[in-house]
């Protein structure tokens, strides 16, 4: 995942402007690539707070700037007010409490600071590729929200930013487009193996999503991938 969206997250990033000696969250940090970038933006006089439910591939990445920290944002407490930035990237989407997740984040964003999610949002999901592709993109949005993931949930935030009194928003739209045989299409294809074996599996014919997972692994075709809408706000500073 780290490869298909580092460089779109790094460039909305600096599109906020992270300044040194900011106090950073990255919350659902997953590999840790995004949380050791920013220890590198806020310098030693900053500090950037990495959570994840299983901090194991977070093991390495401990510093005098980096404090990795096992928690469950849906049932652990955040400080209010404590951080310039927030930054969450494809986590919200998998939680059923997002809503009361996302005015948790709001509220630990201190006053101008910025609040910075990134969601995946299925809406270039037939745009391109062979007609196999969208058949078995569409299939495994279905899946996906048969099992509780909120795929179109990313173009509900501007919103959603608004009604919680967010200002400045800034909304960017990204959509990957991945040739077979490539990282970004393994991600998808270890993805949606996943989704065929749960309790609502792919609608679609095994033959035809056998054939896809050879086409995935087999360069030559261009296929669109999970489009991200990212969408960043400050927080009113009470002060002005």
């Amino acid at each position: 995942m780290e490869l298909t969206y580092d460089d779109t997250s790094i460039s909305r990033l600096n599109r906020i402007g992270v300044r040194t000696g900011w106090s950073c969250l990255d919350a659902g940090a997953g590999g840790g690539s995004i949380a050791r970038w920013l220890s590198e933006q806020v310098g030693p006089n900053g500090h950037v707070t990495a959570t994840e439910l299983d901090v194991s591939e977070l093991a390495d990445l401990g510093s005098d700037v980096i404090d990795v920290v096992q928690s469950d944002l849906r049932a652990d407490p955040l400080p209010r007010a404590a951080f310039d930035l927030v930054h969450t990237r494809l986590v919200l989407g998998h939680i059923r409490e997002r809503e009361d997740v996302l005015k948790k984040l709001i509220d630990a964003v201190a006053p101008g600071g910025y609040l910075f999610l990134e969601e995946a949002d299925w809406f270039a999901s037939a745009g391109l590729g062979p007609q196999l592709h969208r058949d078995v993109m569409a299939a495994a949005m279905t899946s996906a929200e048969s099992n509780g993931f909120a795929a179109r949930w990313g173009r509900q935030l501007p919103e959603l930013y608004r009604a919680h009194g967010l200002t400045n928003i800034v909304v960017d739209c990204n959509v990957p487009l991945h040739e077979s045989g490539s990282p970004g299409m393994e991600w998808l294809r270890i993805t949606f193996q996943l989704l065929n074996s749960s309790a609502n599996p792919l609608a679609i014919a095994a033959h035809r999503f056998e054939e896809w997972q050879r086409m995935a692994g087999r360069p030559g075709e261009w296929c669109v991938g999970m489009g991200t809408i990212g969408i960043w706000a400050q927080v009113p500073d009470a002060r002005r």
